[in-house]
């Protein structure tokens, strides 16, 4: 069986390092991304099953992210 894929995209790294624990703990495969846009290029690299974002981020912000995102897969 393959362990779900998350996606974590945050500004602040101990926040990111803490939900990166968090989901590693309960067996998710997860990446990190330090803020908007580089969370965006992974999501088009990689697929994931989820995408946990901060909404405050430089360059790009979590909801214009997931706007994004959702647009593409459409």
């Amino acid at each position: 069986m393959t362990k779900a894929r998350v996606l974590v995209v945050d500004d602040a790294d101990t926040i990111r390092d803490h939900l990166k624990n968090i989901f590693t703990s309960d067996g998710y495969d997860v990446t990190e991304a330090d803020r908007g846009t580089s969370g965006l290029e992974a999501s088009q690299k990689e697929q994931f099953d989820l995408i946990v974002t901060d909404v405050n981020m430089p360059d790009m912000n979590g909801i214009d992210l997931l706007r994004e995102v959702k647009r593409r897969d459409l």
